[in-house]
């Protein structure tokens, strides 16, 4: 491409500069990882690691993890999950790893699963769900295995175990586990009780943080939008919640709302649209609806 000068400069800096192209493989903020994408774009080969270091790396970890007490071989935990293929793991490494999860003495696994999220074992969803249970658990590593739970298998969460329903039944831990709260829709109609529960508990809650709160509302609304007509016993109260005046549903819950069986001509807009403004917003909503019955197929 030739150079060619263009505008530039704010307020009384304009002027004239060489113009440019910006050039990304993927998304540059939060998720950028340099080292996977130059793995994965370029003909760079990753390094080999010799297999007696990783072996002995791995049996030091996990002799740690035997033992009561606190051992220098637990910090190992992050150099020996940086050896893992996450696409190919075999059944010892994923059970060295929910002994590590499960492991409160472990705190640096937030590069667990790194960049291969859908490829997570269910057989983990014990130990996660039993390190979310624990208050003391690290908040970035909380995000982390909440990030897991998320991603896990379709279906993984339609029978609740015990410690599943203490997490969701503690409001504080739920608010930092969002991720639970969506995966009810995998029990089907049978969960939409326990998240109609939910959402009376907290859509109008005072005395929390409108974050920590927004985000159980949206998990919530994305398991009803899941859930669609399986959730209908649920429309009346999500219609009356919504209609409250000081609801924070936001519109997504239109889209929910119509999913549930509402018909998207009798969605209700404040009195100060025109129109022509309910026009426009009923057929977004219609588009929304679209997208997620066809991310439901």
């Amino acid at each position: 491409m030739p150079l060619y000068a263009l505008p530039l400069g704010q307020w009384l800096d304009k002027g004239f500069g060489i113009g440019r192209s910006y050039l990304h493989t993927d998304e540059r903020l939060f998720v950028f990882k340099p080292i996977d994408i130059l793995l994965s774009r370029t003909t760079l080969a990753e390094p080999e690691v010799p297999a007696a270091g990783v072996t002995d790396l791995r049996e030091r970890f996990s002799a740690a993890l035997g033992r009561p007490e606190r051992s220098a071989d637990l910090d190992l935990a992050a150099t020996w999950v940086a050896t893992l293929d996450w696409r190919n793991l075999d059944r010892s490494d994923i059970d060295l790893l929910a002994l590590a999860i499960r492991d409160s003495r472990i705190t640096a696994l937030e590069r667990v699963y790194n960049s291969s999220e859908k490829s997570i074992s269910p057989r983990l969803r014990e130990p996660i769900i039993a390190r979310l249970l624990d208050p003391a658990t690290p908040q970035p590593l909380r995000w982390r295995l909440n990030s897991l739970v998320q991603a896990m298998p379709s279906g993984t969460f339609a029978d609740l175990t015990t410690d599943e329903r203490a997490l969701l039944g503690n409001q504080q831990l739920r608010r930092e586990t969002t991720a639970l709260v969506e995966r009810l829709a995998d029990g089907g109609a049978a969960a939409t009780p326990q998240l109609v529960e939910i959402l009376k508990a907290d859509v109008l809650k005072t005395g929390v943080t409108a974050i920590d709160r927004d985000n159980v509302l949206a998990a919530l609304c994305r398991a009803f939008t899941q859930l669609g007509p399986d959730a209908s016993a649920a429309l009346p109260e999500v219609e009356s919640l919504f209609s409250h005046p000081r609801s924070p549903l936001n519109n997504d819950w239109r889209v929910a709302m119509v999913r549930m069986g509402k018909p998207v001509e009798e969605l209700r807009f404040p009195p100060r649209f025109s129109a022509e403004e309910v026009v426009q917003e009923r057929d977004m909503v219609r588009r929304m609806v679209a997208r997620a019955e066809a991310g439901n197929k």
